[in-house]
């Protein structure tokens, strides 16, 4: 009687994010670029002008301005992995086109890159075109939050329109101590008109409707700048860009569980995943 051979079906890789279609997927950690354009990988301490794309759609990441306005590889900076480190003064990064976004997931990991302090507050983590109040940004707020923001936390993940009066679409909120790599997750539902996110794994965000004032022009509809609010050229994130994922469609529960797991143990945040979660102990494989 013929028997398998012991191991012979055993998970031998990580699970990555090759394993799904992406529009957009930048891992800081590797296609570090001196050029906007061809050019050298970038030296450890040097400007990153190009952060190559892993998509295989060619949306690369490029400087804003000069070489003064972008982030600075750091080698081996987070879990033995070189980042990019943006200083939260005039760095930041950009496509050189909208990325349109209809039901969509995002994954973003990052590190604050200097102290938390209440002076810190509206960092830019993402936004939109150059249309003003056409579309929206997600900002990481610390310390003292004002306006229709809770005030009793630490520290925020808030995607708002930039439109008039800032409407808060949704919040992530943490008592917890975010000064080391953290990862989100969003989730636009277009056809449900929901958006939902987690933050280091955990519901912060839960799910919430757009009807709540979410005009239509406003609604997180294009992706094009990292780092910065791009149509006005401010709120810089002073972060450690680690990695950057960006799927079309709703991911599956048990795809976004694994891009979960894949960012925690690549980057050294497992502990900040909660207990119950499928990898926290194991990566995903393959």
């Amino acid at each position: 009687m013929f028997t398998f051979p012991v191991g012979l079906f055993t998970e031998t890789a990580p699970w990555d994010f090759d394993r799904i279609a992406t529009d957009l997927w930048i891992d800081a950690s590797a296609n570090l670029f001196d050029a906007v354009s061809g050019g050298n990988a970038a030296a450890a301490d040097a400007p990153v002008l190009r952060i190559g794309d892993k998509s295989g759609n060619g949306r690369d990441l490029k400087h804003r301005g000069t070489s003064g306005n972008a982030g600075t590889r750091k080698a081996a900076a987070v879990n033995g992995r070189d980042i990019v480190r943006l200083d939260g003064t005039d760095d930041g990064y950009s496509l050189d086109a909208d990325l349109a976004l209809v039901d969509h997931t995002i994954l973003m990991a990052f590190r604050p890159a200097a102290t938390i302090t209440a002076a810190s507050v509206g960092q830019c983590l993402l936004s939109g075109g150059v249309g003003g109040s056409s579309s929206a940004e997600l900002i990481l707020f610390t310390g003292a939050v004002t306006g229709n923001i809770p005030t009793e936390r630490l520290s925020h993940l808030i995607l708002q329109d930039i439109g008039a009066g800032l409407n808060v679409f949704g919040y992530a909120k943490t008592d917890a101590d975010i000064s080391g790599p953290n990862q989100f997750s969003l989730v636009w539902d277009n056809s449900a008109q929901t958006f939902a996110g987690t933050l280091n794994g955990n519901d912060d965000f839960g799910t919430v409707s757009a009807a709540g004032g979410f005009a239509p022009n406003r609604r997180p509809n294009v992706l094009r700048h990292v780092g910065f609010r791009g149509f006005n050229n401010a709120a810089f994130a002073a972060i450690d860009l680690m990695e950057l994922v960006v799927v079309a469609g709703v991911l599956s529960t048990d795809d976004l569980l694994r891009g979960q797991g894949r960012l925690a143990h690549k980057w050294g945040m497992t502990a900040g995943l909660p207990s119950g979660h499928p990898y926290k102990a194991t990566a995903p494989m393959v």
